[in-house]
């Protein structure tokens, strides 16, 4: 007895025919046997997502390689779809080819985006600097799932003591990718040339302090309202170290399919709590007083 044919009989009519469909339809010729693979890592239902959302072929393979590096639900992917994830990669404001190694430079560049989306925070435009941090500690979470793979939390309002004086970084992390500390400094307002010597400061005080001779150079990344290109650039020349200036935007509430994936009112204040009452006495006064 013969085989049935593809689409025919009870085989037919399972998961050849089903799975099949979206996958003919986002193969090109030439690269056919690395899509495959590659679609092969992922459900039907982000097939279906990225089908439905995802109209350009680049695009499209931009999105499938993320969510196979990422491990994201398909929620995810359509968060990150929504978001223009696409168009947003690579359009740091930086100085990296100038102060790393070409590959170090070159993943700096693909790691960071700008703008990034903060509207899982729902905050006005009258919030303060404080106000941001305190929120995004709070909803490290969403913050950490908008800077993508890679990110290792170390602290906000990190104390760093140099010559007796006490510094504070606004938060601070480590990328397993980057094999580097990363600075986040919070501007509420526009970008201002001074901002930079601050972070530069407090990136070679790092390098300094805190880096083993294993890890990469720090890279500071200032985040602010609607950098000046031209600014940004006059402020970058003749630093040393790796920054990178980005924007920041918070237009909307977060998408409902969302909601689910992120922790209750409740666990995140029991959490904020928790990491309050562990800072020391130092840090608890740099926060009432900022």
């Amino acid at each position: 007895m013969s085989a049935p044919e593809p689409g025919k009989g009870k085989a037919g009519k399972g998961k050849t025919a089903i799975v099949q469909a979206p996958l003919a339809q986002l193969e090109k010729a030439e690269t056919a046997p690395i899509v495959q693979a590659a679609l092969a890592q992922l459900s039907w239902y982000h097939h279906v997502a990225i089908l439905e959302k995802v109209k350009d072929y680049k695009e499209r393979i931009f999105y499938i390689r993320k969510a196979i590096e990422n491990g994201w639900s398909r929620n995810v992917l359509v968060l990150q779809i929504e978001s223009n994830l696409y168009k947003r990669k690579g359009k740091t404001l930086n100085n990296f080819e100038l102060t790393l190694p070409a590959y170090e430079s070159d993943l700096a560049k693909e790691t960071f985006k700008s703008p990034y989306l903060l509207d899982f925070l729902t905050l006005g435009p009258a919030t303060k600097e404080k106000e941001l941090e305190r929120a995004l500690v709070q909803h490290l979470k969403s913050f950490m799932l908008e800077l993508g793979r890679g990110f290792a939390y170390v602290g906000n309002q990190f104390n760093m003591v140099v010559e007796d004086d006490d510094y504070f970084l606004d938060l601070l992390f480590y990328n397993v990718k980057l094999h580097c500390y990363v600075i986040f400094e919070l501007k509420m307002g526009n970008f201002k040339p001074e901002y930079t010597g601050k972070l530069n400061f407090y990136i070679n005080a790092v390098d300094e302090e805190i880096k083993s001779k294993e890890d990469n150079p720090t890279i500071g990344i200032l985040l602010c309202k609607t950098p000046n290109d031209t600014v940004v650039k006059y402020a970058l020349k003749g630093i040393k170290t790796p920054l990178g200036v980005d924007e920041y935007t918070f237009t909307k509430a977060l998408p409902k399919q969302m909601r689910k994936e992120l922790p209750s009112i409740e666990e995140l204040e029991v959490e904020l709590d928790k990491e309050y009452e562990a800072f020391t006495p130092l840090q608890k006064k740099r926060i009432k007083n900022k």
